[in-house]
């Protein structure tokens, strides 16, 4: 169910083969039901275009937080990045020590953002996994030049009151992730 709530593309498809059946049966009849028909299709369909907008599922609010991360990595801001970080998860050590010595010019999220969800757990978590476009530089390392880069990256979050922050993190390269994930004959 939730993918009428994630994606208009439902409530638009299915509003406008019923407009285009009501009009096309108004057209031929004449029958001021099929025009009520019409108007009532578009009056649904425009509800649940608010209401798909109105919502924002646990999905929307990861993939959200992860867009959020990537611009917080592309400002290089230390402080907002450390914001993202579950308190007292592995991340959070780990990510003080990593992020001060990239400078990131540009950070780009791919459009296939894999999302998991573990309602089970608690607090709530979830795994989140992408591939990013970096344009970074190794700063203090004269010897290692600025590089585009494209690595996949797996995220643990947990969900700290409304927010979701990542407890833990791996990042690889594509082809190693995608060898991983690939079954097994």
């Amino acid at each position: 169910m939730s993918f009428l709530l994630e994606s208009p593309l439902f409530a638009l498809g299915f509003g406008i083969l019923v407009v285009v059946l009501c009009g096309w049966m108004w057209l031929q009849t004449g029958h001021k039901m099929f025009l009520f028909g019409v108007l009532g299709t578009l009056l649904v369909t425009g509800l649940l275009l608010l209401l798909e907008r109105s919502i924002v599922t646990r999905r929307e609010q990861l993939v959200d937080t992860v867009q959020q991360i990537a611009r917080d990595a592309q400002r290089n801001d230390i402080d907002l990045l450390m914001r993202h970080a579950y308190p007292g998860g592995p991340a959070y050590e780990r990510a003080q020590g990593e992020i001060p010595s990239y400078k990131f010019y540009s950070v780009r999220i791919g459009n296939k953002v894999d999302v998991e969800i573990n309602e089970d757990s608690n607090p709530p978590s979830a795994t989140v996994a992408f591939m990013v476009k970096l344009d970074v530089e190794a700063s203090g390392h004269p010897y290692i030049p600025r590089q585009n880069a494209r690595v996949f990256v797996t995220l643990e979050m947990r969900q700290d009151g409304d927010t979701w922050k990542v407890f833990s993190y791996r990042y690889d390269d594509p082809l190693a992730a995608m060898r991983r994930r690939r079954p097994s004959p």
